[in-house]
């Protein structure tokens, strides 16, 4: 090498230093705009949802999750002046917000005592998203795997952490409410090694979740990257606050882009994504729900206030976003807005989204808007995911999801001009004249820093036909379980019975990946039979034994 670099000029050697900078760079900004697939889902939502296919199912059915305040949460010390009409009458509620089994997870009772509902929602809900992803644990665990979560609130500090309880706090009760210990929980305790970052921009936190994770991937940070949000309403004083600002819904219903809206009713919830290189997920053969094409986010930086939302600067950032996608306008069929059904707000984002996403449409080939605000209030930090998850699900089932609580278009929106539209009917299908489907999904901050994000549909799965042979589909197939005790091994033997007599895959893949793209525990079972029926009463006959 010192022999032919003797025999070069300076200018030379000059030349081609710079090529191999230009190299490096060309694969850097390849590596960058490399799309990101999704993999993996998880979520509990309002009116019982606790499966992705289950939220799809309520969106669909138009249901609206939205009910009184439980009585638990009306009152606590602290608002006993607090005027009872003051107080949020209504929103998008969880169930059982204390359920929690912390022994899966190798935390003691007492300790879990301490540690905010919200986080060991999120600890539940990752470990269902990873298991949704087919890769096991101890795949991510031998991979740089990055955790990424927005929290909501910090009822739980105020309800626990307090002068009223100084003499029965201990050393977990600080660790228990602070939300960066609540994402660097789930790092240490599943074994993870790469980045471990709590995100707070208020409402577009999950939503700028998921824009740090992906980066992060391309970056090389990481290799895997789950994304989740959580938002609990445990004390009425955020709320108080809330109707302060004249945010939230006299009505207490969120009617978004509708001419009686009146503002947002607060939600509960959480959502995580599992996230990976488009081309390592092919790779691995992951099943990819759909595929993140493009992220960015920025700041309202101005306007006419802190919290108000600023047209340019929505407007300015959807434009980025869809230039860095390699995209057209005209191929987005679908806008999953923030949509929070205020007068001042859903005008302003309607307009941003028509000025990028509308140019040259004709009304009758309109663009899609929606918000998931209208069936289960606002999840404020968990806002984003939610919309995130809805909107993969609607590019898996090539269906526009279905509008509630819209009656009248607002009228402050100029529709016709913009070709933008609101769907209020049952499986209304993508619309054909797209080559693919796209969607997009915006997530905006009270603090004035905004996420928009672009999808694109998964690839298309061929099923597996079994080649023809004198057994055909009398070959005996094993389906292995586990469990970390005897009662869940036996719930786990219910669902899978369910899931053999209502799903489509087939015979062969739900038993390779129950055996090979699982996690096994000590409490095990093995079922066989030569179809979906044996196999499904084998399961029913150990569930019930």
């Amino acid at each position: 090498m010192e022999e032919l670099l003797s025999t070069l000029s300076n200018t030379e050697i000059a030349r081609i230093l710079q090529g191999i900078q230009a190299l490096k760079e060309s694969g850097t900004a390849a590596a960058a705009r490399q799309p990101v697939a999704v993999v993996g889902l998880g979520c509990r939502f309002p009116a019982g949802i606790e499966t992705p296919a289950a939220l799809w199912d309520a969106v669909q059915a138009g249901h609206c999750a939205v009910r009184e305040l439980p009585a638990s949460r009306r009152r606590t010390p602290a608002t006993t002046d607090a005027a009872p009409s003051s107080c949020p009458a209504k929103g998008g509620f969880l169930d059982e917000v204390a359920r929690f089994d912390p022994l899966f997870f190798g935390i003691s009772p007492r300790e879990a005592s301490e540690i905010d509902p919200q986080h060991r929602l999120l600890l539940e809900v990752v470990w269902e998203a990873i298991e949704d992803s087919n890769i096991p644990l101890r795949t991510l665990r031998g991979l740089r795997t990055g955790v990424f979560c927005a929290i909501g609130s910090d009822d739980y500090l105020q309800l626990t952490v307090n002068p009223q309880r100084a003499g029965k706090l201990n050393e977990y009760s600080g660790l228990g409410t602070s939300r960066s210990v609540g994402v660097g929980r789930i790092s240490y305790l599943l074994g993870f090694s790469g980045p471990s970052v709590h995100v707070d921009t208020t409402c577009s936190s999950s939503l700028v979740a998921v824009h740090l994770a992906a980066q992060s991937l391309l970056a090389g940070e990481c290799d895997i990257a789950i994304v989740a949000g959580v938002n609990l309403v445990l004390s009425p004083l955020n709320g108080l606050s809330r109707a302060g600002l004249s945010a939230l819904s006299r009505k207490g219903a969120c009617r978004a882009f509708d001419d009686a809206a009146d503002g947002f009713v607060q939600g509960e919830g959480c959502g995580a994504v599992v996230l990976r290189r488009l081309d390592a997920a092919l790779t691995a053969q992951d099943r990819i729900a759909a595929i993140l094409r493009g992220s960015g986010i920025a700041h309202n930086a101005g306007g006419n206030g802190l919290t108000a939302p600023n047209g340019a600067a929505q407007e300015a950032l959807l434009r980025t976003v869809l230039s860095q996608s390699g995209l057209d306008a005209a191929d987005i069929g679908y806008i999953e807005a923030h949509g929070t059904g205020t007068r001042l707000g859903d005008p302003i984002e309607a307009e941003a989204i028509g000025a990028v996403y509308c140019a040259g449409r004709s009304v009758d080939q309109p663009l899609f808007v929606g918000s998931s605000k209208a069936n289960f209030g606002h999840l404020e930090a968990a806002a984003g995911i939610l919309s995130f998850i809805k909107t993969v699900l609607a590019l898996q089932r090539a269906v526009i999801p279905r509008q509630i609580h819209f009656e009248r278009p607002n009228s402050h929106i100029p529709w016709d001009r913009m070709a933008l539209q609101v769907n209020v009917t049952t499986d209304r299908a993508w619309p054909g004249h797209y080559a693919k489907r796209y969607a997009a999904v915006s997530s905006f901050g009270i603090n004035g820093s905004n996420a928009h994000a672009l999808l694109e549909q998964g690839p298309e799965v061929v099923p597996y036909e079994p080649a023809d042979s004198p057994q055909g589909e009398q070959e005996a197939r094993l389906l292995p379980l586990s469990a970390k005790d005897e009662a869940s091994l036996r719930a786990q033997a219910r669902q899978y019975a369910a899931l053999l007599r209502t799903n489509t895959a087939s015979l062969r893949d739900i038993c390779y990946t129950a055996a090979t793209r699982r996690e096994h525990f000590r409490w095990r079972l093995a079922a066989v039979g030569q179809s979906r029926r044996q196999l499904a009463e084998a399961l029913d006959a150990i569930a019930d034994g």
